[in-house]
């Protein structure tokens, strides 16, 4: 019974030497990918703080006329008020 218990904890040490360096590598490439994982994050967050803020300050600020949108008195007018058009 001895000698069986020598061989198992032989094994038990072949293998946690072995195991060792795996387990420093995985912890290695876990950590790296934590942290460029965190990077991304904060790059996000940042982002949709400032999409946040941006979208806030456009709901602040008093909606003015674009070129595109008409405003009262270009919807008033009228080919006599224009001259030159013919209708």
């Amino acid at each position: 019974i001895r000698e069986v218990g020598a061989k198992a904890a032989e094994l038990a040490a072949a293998a946690g030497d072995k195991a060792g360096p795996v387990a420093s590598r995985t912890a290695e490439v876990t950590g790296q990918a934590g942290h460029k994982l965190a990077e991304r994050a904060r790059g996000l967050a940042a982002e949709l703080r400032r999409d946040q803020a941006a979208a806030e300050a456009e709901a602040a600020s008093p909606a003015e006329p674009t070129a595109a949108e008409p405003t009262a008195e270009s919807a008033t007018e009228t080919s006599e008020d224009r001259p030159g058009e013919m209708s």
